[in-house]
């Protein structure tokens, strides 16, 4: 059984210290680099531009994409999502099932796709930019009525998303992005899977044997390659509030993973401050249930479960 988009060697144990794998210097990245420093020499006319964009800072990579901090008109900082040199012909797919997908959802809690086009054979996504992702704003230990005000917009770009017939399938943290200290954006559409078409029209994307996804947030069914429906990402946005909430991640191991009675017993010792939050035990638990038809339906139904933010 092969991972991708997260890669994991086993179906139940991903340790948390495994190193990614080596990244191949790409062409784009060198000629930035000559770029910026002719820039702080000489100007901003000796900017190195893609898609007419200027690329300013570099924010991250990935296996398939590296991400540059970029000014669209009227000063605005984006970020500028574009394909690796020589990327897989799945990786072109995937990021134009992502625009597809953006351009769909428009919600405060869904990250805005602001343009989309091709460079010099490279696929290019224009997205609002935020300050940082859930993991590092959880790093910095703000306060637990915070955590779950972000949680709950997480949960609501989800639940739009599963309103409009798509299942994110890689919700983690590294997917939530903060704007300022108020706002939280589920981003990283490129494996969604959209329910209103059918297998052929939605297109294959895995060899046999294949598993889409991140393991530590993986549900049960989908780290079996099983069907999945809304309720797999249900399973991941339990993950991702148990470790945002108590500061620590599940084990991935699922047979090492605790009984209900002791995730609810340790999430009321946590949350017993927070009178606001006296349902979230009960739904968080509930959403890790192992047989997913014991998990509610999709995330309109998990949010119901919650109290008023």
């Amino acid at each position: 059984m092969r991972y991708r988009a997260g890669v994991s060697e086993s179906l139940t144990h991903a340790p948390a210290n495994r190193l990614p794998p080596r990244l191949e210097p790409d062409p784009l990245e060198a000629e930035f680099a000559r770029a910026q420093t002719m820039a702080k020499l000489f100007g901003e006319e000796h900017e190195l531009r893609v898609a007419g964009y200027p690329l300013l800072r570099k924010i991250g990579s990935g296996a398939a994409s590296i991400v540059f901090e970029s000014r669209a008109p009227r000063q605005r900082r984006v970020a500028l999502k574009i394909s690796r040199h020589r990327a897989r012909p799945s990786t072109r797919t995937r990021m134009q099932r992502e625009a597809r997908a953006c351009a769909r959802l428009q919600h405060p809690n869904i990250v805005e796709l602001l343009d989309a086009n091709e460079h010099q054979g490279r696929m290019v996504m224009v997205m609002e930019l935020a300050d940082q992702n859930l993991r590092h704003w959880s790093a910095t230990k703000p306060p637990i009525s915070a955590r779950a005000a972000m949680l709950r917009q997480a949960l609501e770009g989800l639940a739009a998303a599963h309103t409009a017939g798509y299942v994110h399938r890689d919700f983690k943290p590294d997917n939530v992005l903060i704007f300022g200290e108020t706002r939280a954006a589920v981003a990283d559409f490129g494996l969604a899977l959209d329910l209103h078409q059918t297998l052929r029209e939605s297109g294959r994307l895995t060899n046999p044997g294949d598993v889409l996804g991140t393991a530590d947030y993986m549900a049960p069914e989908q780290r079996r390659g099983l069907r999945i429906d809304a309720r797999a990402d249900l399973w991941a946005w339990a993950a991702v509030a148990w470790e945002t909430l108590m500061d620590q991640r599940l084990d991935p191991d699922l047979r090492a993973l605790p009984t209900p009675d002791e995730l609810q017993s340790a999430l009321e010792s946590r949350l017993v401050a927070e009178t606001s939050l006296a349902a979230w035990p009960a739904a968080i638990v509930g959403a890790l249930a192992l047989r997913a038809e014991l998990r509610p339906t999709d995330a309109g139904e998990l949010l119901a479960t919650l109290a008023p933010a």
